[in-house]
């Protein structure tokens, strides 16, 4: 499939609108437009004019956050059994207190 999109110069900027909602709407994208598309945008983001930096700048956010929505999320559940009384509240607050401040540590 070939594409018009992203070849006249003149029309770039409403051209990455097009495919900014296409990308929001979770439309099929031509493989070849894919491609050119972070250039493009990446370029105009830094030398465009602000109109075309702005564009630029919606489509590579709306990129970026179909490639989240596609990675996977690693989900963890813990489950404990027995009975619920202070002491296990609070034994249970200090272990994911301290898991949290390893995360902090790690990021």
């Amino acid at each position: 499939m070939t594409t018009e999109l992203l070849t006249n110069p003149g029309h770039t900027r409403e051209d990455l609108r097009m495919v900014e909602t296409a990308i929001r709407k979770g439309w099929q994208i031509p493989e070849q437009l894919l491609d050119a598309l972070p250039k493009v945008a990446g370029a105009m983001a830094l030398k465009g004019k602000p109109r075309d930096q702005i564009a630029a700048m919606k489509v590579l956010l709306a990129m970026k956050e179909q490639n989240e929505k596609s990675d996977p999320v690693e989900h963890r559940h813990v489950h404990e059994l027995g009975p619920i009384t202070e002491k296990n509240l609070a034994e249970h607050r200090a272990r994911l207190l301290a898991e949290l401040d390893r995360g902090r540590e790690d990021a």
